[in-house]
């Protein structure tokens, strides 16, 4: 009773035939949790979506979305920090021997940082027709270069670089940040 009112198997299964059928590429398991799962990809309310918005009824949302890789001894986390990935950016990062990016081994910073990233988000939801003609695309071209930075002769790379590296991305979604909010006011 509670997975057909919480479309729990509808989202199961068609995350899990769209995995099924696709490559194993990052920006496709990014790509399942932020979707809708109708051909248009708008916003529905209602628990009828794999990235969750609330309605009028049912005040659930997704939360933070995050991807694990893993890649022979490593792994590499990719998260939102926000709820609504349909319009959040996927960041990469690292935790070795007790450390991690800067900042996000501090709670105060991670729960600013996760409420900055939400109030984002909502923002967007809020834009959306403007997030999908002015912003996505950029969103896209960040996530791409993170993933070229995090993945690029990763083989050579000890813990201490890959944390250096998320660094680099948490430093460019500060100037996404900026261009994000420049656009929606």
């Amino acid at each position: 009773l509670v997975t057909f009112f919480t479309k729990g198997d509808a989202r199961r299964k068609y995350a899990y035939n769209y995995l099924k059928t696709s490559d194993r590429e990052l920006t496709n398991v990014m790509n399942v949790l932020r979707s809708h799962m109708t051909a248009d990809q708008n916003i529905k309310r209602g628990m009828k979506s794999i990235c969750i918005h609330s309605g009028p009824f049912i005040k659930s949302e997704a939360t933070s979305s995050m991807i694990v890789d893993y890649i022979g001894d490593k792994f590499i986390a990719w998260f939102t920090g926000s709820p609504h990935p349909c319009v959040s950016l996927f960041k990469p990062i690292v935790f070795s021997d007790g450390k991690t990016v800067q900042g996000f081994d501090n709670v105060d910073y991670s729960v600013d940082y996760g409420n900055d990233a939400t109030a984002l988000a909502r923002a967007l939801v809020k834009n959306y027709s403007l997030f999908v003609s002015d912003i996505k695309t950029v969103r896209d071209k960040y996530e791409s270069d993170f993933e070229q930075i995090i993945y690029r002769d990763l083989d050579t790379k000890n813990p201490e670089q890959l944390i250096s590296e998320c660094e680099k991305c948490f430093a460019m979604e500060k100037e996404y940040v900026e261009q994000v909010r420049s656009l929606i006011g």
